[in-house]
């Protein structure tokens, strides 16, 4: 009479064993880690630091602004003074007044663009030539912005109103000066919009990507859980028919003894 062996009875009960115990394992970390979860985790951290980002150079587009408005005010009072000065009425005594008044404003215009600071950098002297702002997760995914110098002499403007062609002169300077800084104000505010729109994206991509790692997530935990569930199933008949065939073996040995 053959014995049979159990051997591949035992290998499929190995095999069970191995994928029930895997598979509590995955239940017990709360999810399945794995490089494409990992991956999507990273990204979302980019996409979060990306968003502060741009809300920060937006908060330093908004104080440079606010320091050209304000010097956009400062203009069109030194512009009234000029067309004062320029009219033939006055003396050379009421001219030395309105200097007064003139070197006045043009200190407040050098001051606005030399001491406007945004987290201790100054935001209106020129300096931020070529100012990036790393606007994506990733490597390329930038903006970058010039903001321009406000200061008296960068918008070439002449404060001299003494005489009255001094005067004359003057105002053509000051018409030049505020369509400059006109033109920068454009700009910085294009790009503040602009960055609003990749700020909203940025943040709703995030968003977006979140729920789909966690999703990806919870997939693997109903998996695990099935996985668990059919595993102890066959490690559970695997043991029965072990048992049933060890029964059959000890009982064919103890008629042969």
């Amino acid at each position: 009479m053959q014995i049979n062996s159990y051997s591949p009875s035992l290998s499929s009960y190995n095999q069970n064993l191995a994928s029930s115990q895997k598979a509590m394992q995955h239940l017990a970390t709360g999810k399945k880690i794995n490089t494409i979860i990992t991956a999507m985790q990273g990204q979302v951290s980019g996409l979060d630091q990306a968003y502060s980002n741009t809300q920060d150079s937006m908060s330093l587009f908004n104080t440079a602004e606010g320091a050209m408005d304000d010097s956009t005010s400062v203009l069109q009072d030194m512009r009234t003074l000029s067309v004062q000065a320029a009219n033939g009425t006055l003396t050379d005594s009421d001219r030395a007044d309105i200097q007064l008044q003139m070197d006045q404003l043009s200190a407040q215009l050098d001051s606005n663009a030399q001491n406007t600071q945004f987290n201790g950098m100054n935001t209106n002297d020129g300096s931020l030539n070529n100012f990036v702002t790393q606007t994506g997760a990733n490597a390329g995914q930038t903006v970058t912005t010039s903001i321009g110098d406000t200061s008296v002499v960068a918008l070439g403007i002449n404060t001299n109103v003494s005489t009255q062609a001094a005067a004359m002169n003057s105002l053509g300077t000051i018409d030049n000066g505020l369509q400059q800084i006109t033109s920068d104000r454009t700009d910085l505010g294009a790009v503040t919009n602009s960055m609003q729109f990749l700020a909203d994206n940025t943040n709703q991509s995030s968003i977006n990507l979140q729920s789909a790692a966690s999703g990806m997530g919870d997939t693997d935990i109903a998996a695990e859980t099935s996985l668990f569930n059919n595993s102890n199933i066959k490690l559970y008949a695997s043991i029965m028919v072990l048992s049933k065939q060890l029964n059959q073996q000890k009982g064919t040995l103890s008629l042969l003894a």
